[in-house]
């Protein structure tokens, strides 16, 4: 085809195109079309952010000297803004650092996070250090016993003597560690109640006069619970909901127990229930019993000075 007739279809379709009355339509189609995209391509990424499996990535590449490695961490974040916090320094992370038991512990807290690609992705922690310092953390990292594994968006994931642990932002390795401690709870607790063992539990009158007694209105933040009754009489006290880091959770409790007996009494109306929670003040244990799947559990609390 030579330019003359190439000219002049391209002439024609335009012609035919200024025919068309209907470009406002033409517009919202393609607005809409764009806006569409962008959900799909979104929803996407947000699906892959929290479904997929998260990689763990090892520190640097060993025979790489920390100051290279800090450097070549340290020039794409540049391109985003530097680091997240202008107080807070960049830690150095040292390549091909050994796993071990004779490392000293640190405890941290995760303050932000900066997602990305490991080369350039970090986690700003709180480091329980004396003093107390604010550092940026690459993929890789170790800090004490711990070892970031994977840096995500509001979250890090950690391995610390051969475990995996999720920590989200305002979250503390101490916290955590209590959480993954806590974990088995429920199932010892079932293997408590198929033997008809007493599960003991020991807690400081500290703690009670602070979490329990101190300010009751917080007993119903993160918990629902009340009587329940059966055949027109109350004959327990039933949790609904009960969040992992509420005292109750904490001490054994789990959604859909039910409270039968405290100190061998029933709870058979609510006065009841009133004269053995303010005898808690004074007590030097509580017994507990409870049923959980249509099991019976036992509970025996002894309170320390």
């Amino acid at each position: 085809m030579n330019p003359s007739a190439l000219l002049t279809s391209f002439s024609l379709l335009w012609e035919k195109i200024r025919a068309v009355r209907q470009w406002p339509i033409w517009a919202a189609c393609i607005f809409l079309g764009l806006a569409l995209s962008r959900i799909l391509l979104s929803a996407g990424v947000y699906a892959a952010n929290n479904v997929v499996p998260y990689p763990d990535y090892d520190a640097p590449v060993t025979g790489v000297s920390t100051q290279n490695a800090l450097n070549q961490n340290l020039d794409p974040t540049s391109i985003v803004g530097g680091i997240l916090f202008p107080n807070a320094s960049v830690a150095a992370q040292v390549a091909g650092t050994p796993e071990n038991t004779g490392v000293e512990d640190v405890k941290f807290k995760l303050l932000g996070t900066l997602e990305g690609d490991p080369s350039f992705a970090r986690a700003v922690l709180e480091v329980q250090a004396n003093p107390v310092m604010t550092k940026e953390y690459g993929t890789g990292a170790k800090i004490g016993l711990t070892r970031i594994a994977y840096i995500g968006r509001e979250h890090i994931w950690i391995k610390r003597n051969g475990q995996r642990l999720k920590i989200k932002v305002g979250e503390s390795t101490e916290e955590v560690l209590q959480k993954a401690a806590e974990a088995p709870a429920a199932t010892q607790s079932d293997a408590a109640a198929a033997s008809g063992e007493t599960i003991t539990k020991v807690i400081s009158r500290e703690e009670i006069n602070k979490t329990i007694l101190g300010n009751p209105a917080e007993i119903y933040k993160g918990a629902a619970f009340g009587p329940l009754v059966e055949n027109g009489k109350i004959t327990g006290y039933k949790i609904h909901k009960v969040v992992d880091s509420h005292v109750f959770y904490k001490l054994g409790a789990r959604p859909g127990d039910i409270l039968r007996k405290v100190n061998g009494y029933g709870l058979s109306d609510t006065e009841r229930m009133f004269e053995l929670w303010k005898s808690i003040k004074t007590a030097p244990a509580v017994q507990v019993e409870l049923e959980r799947n249509g099991k019976t559990l036992k509970y025996d609390f002894q309170i320390r000075n």
